[in-house]
């Protein structure tokens, strides 16, 4: 009973701040992230104190094959729709093509407001962009204000310089909670893409 006591006193944990988008080229991407100022009692960060960010990121660049199980983002009118909308779908690769575009085949075909039972379950022609492992560890590292990502290898631009690829960060925090290595909540996860063509 003493230790929940002890517990109800804490002050609520801090959320990290969002990652941003800094840069993006053909190969990589830039994040950053704003400072943190304040811990959770409050209390003002002197010089952004002690604190120590950690970064987790999932995605870049993946050697797709048949077979593999992916996950497939819904797209709209060629935008791809945020998935607190509408969750990725899980399907199989039954094909891959020269020019790295995929035909998947479905679990089962509804999807969102799709529901129509009769639409096939394979779709052909996905973009590498709206596909990511079915499963996928995310990475961890450390940074303080700026991190710089390789999403695609070079070999790969060389081959393919249109292709475009995603990665999810998301960041959380050391020494702003108490105690102070205790993490704090996790930032909204952010998924940003490199660009095609010249860097």
């Amino acid at each position: 009973m003493a230790f929940e006591d002890e517990l109800s006193h804490l002050p609520p944990k801090t959320i990290a701040p969002a990652v941003q988008l800094t840069q993006a080229t053909r190969q990589f991407i830039v994040v950053s992230w704003p400072q943190v100022t304040r811990n959770s009692c409050n209390e003002e960060l002197v010089n952004g104190g002690d604190v120590e960010y950690r970064l987790m990121v999932r995605g870049g660049f993946v050697d797709y094959r048949e077979g593999m199980e992916v996950l497939v983002q819904l797209e709209r009118n060629g935008v791809i729709v945020p998935i607190e909308y509408c969750p990725p779908k899980r399907a199989t690769i039954v094909k891959k093509h020269s020019s790295f575009p995929f035909d998947v085949k479905y679990e089962n075909s509804s999807h969102c407001n799709d529901t129509d039972d009769k639409k096939s379950s394979i779709e052909q022609q996905v973009k590498r962009r709206r596909i990511t492992p079915f499963q996928l560890d995310w990475n961890a590292d450390k940074g303080r204000t700026q991190y710089t990502f390789e999403v695609t290898p070079l070999h790969i631009l060389e081959q393919d310089p249109s292709i475009i690829v995603s990665a999810n960060f998301v960041l959380y925090t050391i020494g702003t909670e108490v105690p102070l290595t205790e993490p704090s909540h996790i930032s909204t996860v952010r998924t940003f893409s490199t660009v095609a063509g010249d860097d």
